[in-house]
């Protein structure tokens, strides 16, 4: 059975193809849309002990091999490069080097990959820069993935059970392993809520790189106070990881 959201997502694509044809003068009159009524439920941020955990836990991921670095090295890229910069998981797979600047410490993510459609510079922190460096470039794209996209999803879940990860899931649907770990998107929503205290609602609206302030402010300017223990934890990762990451090589 789909969620209410699921529905919703395929009445707006539906929505957007019959506005089209009625553009064209294919279709006379637009229908009206329905939309269900969605719960507002918090978003899922992935907690800084869990980051620990399924940090270290990278140590059992056994694909990308045949590279000059670790598997381990790759996944903990992808981790720290998502938490610390906000980037989607489908913006770091398709991230090229040429489009990598480590010494000057941003990077561009192209419109052909980006959400919001457009080219955009995104600053990185001195902890990504080292777990990039780490990256050998033996290739065109940064994250290269050789193998099926799906068995992307098989091993970040598969580390994630490894690290002990077990979410609780209240979904009205039949329940697989991937309800019980975080998304990739989790990273992303972690990078805003550890940033949405300190910056600036127009400037965290731009490193965060959504279209509409309306979803910055949904999900990152609206956080009640029960958080603030959650921000600075997530604020004292970031300088933990960048004590620890001039400690020890991968």
């Amino acid at each position: 059975m789909l969620s209410p959201a699921s529905a919703n997502k395929h009445v707006r694509h539906l929505k957007a193809a019959l506005r089209k044809a009625h553009r064209w003068e294919y279709l006379a009159k637009l229908p009206d849309f329905v939309f269900l009524n969605e719960p507002e439920k918090m978003p899922v941020f992935m907690q800084p002990h869990h980051f620990d955990a399924i940090y270290v836990a990278c140590d059992h991921a056994t694909v990308p091999e045949d590279r000059p670095f670790s598997p381990a090295s790759w996944w903990r890229g992808v981790m720290v490069t998502g938490i610390m910069s906000g980037m989607r998981i489908m913006e770091m797979m398709d991230l090229r080097w040429d489009d990598v600047q480590l010494d000057e410490r941003h990077l561009v993510v192209r419109h052909q990959t980006a959400k919001g459609n457009r080219d955009d510079i995104v600053p990185l922190h001195p902890v990504v820069v080292d777990h990039l460096r780490r990256l050998t470039d033996i290739g065109p794209k940064v994250f290269d993935w050789p193998i099926r996209r799906e068995a992307l999803w098989d091993e970040w879940t598969k580390i994630q059970k490894l690290a002990g990860i077990h979410l609780p899931c209240n979904g009205e649907h039949e329940h697989t392993e991937r309800c019980h770990v975080y998304g990739f998107h989790a990273l992303k929503k972690a990078c805003g809520t550890m940033n949405a205290g300190r910056l600036p609602k127009a400037v965290l609206n731009a490193f965060m790189r959504h279209r509409a302030f309306a979803t910055t402010e949904k999900y990152y300017l609206h956080r009640s106070e029960e958080h603030t223990s959650e921000l600075q934890s997530r604020r004292n990762l970031v300088c933990r990881l960048l004590l620890e990451n001039k400690k020890k090589s991968i």
